[in-house]
């Protein structure tokens, strides 16, 4: 039997992704799962969240400065605004 399904392996994948690109859901997600890319991989470091233009700079070669630690934010015009009232 494994034999059977070894040698027509290429048949069989051929034909699901012909059906996956008809829209059948399971079949899409099946051949995503198989190759590696469903479900997406979980980031294994979760000590910071760079932000698009942060990893863009860095593939660049940009050095962005560090930024200060525990300094206040100052506040915004709406709210020293509302603290006027």
């Amino acid at each position: 039997m494994a034999k059977l399904v070894l040698s027509s392996a290429t048949e069989i994948v051929q034909a699901a992704i012909k059906k996956a690109n008809e829209g059948h859901y399971c079949l899409t997600k099946l051949l995503f799962s198989l190759a590696g890319i469903y479900p997406a991989p979980v980031k294994a470091d979760l000590e910071s969240d760079e932000s698009l233009a942060e990893f863009f700079c860095k593939q660049l070669g940009v050095h962005l400065p560090e930024p200060e630690p525990d300094k206040p934010k100052p506040p915004s015009p709406a709210e020293q605004e509302h603290s006027l009232k």
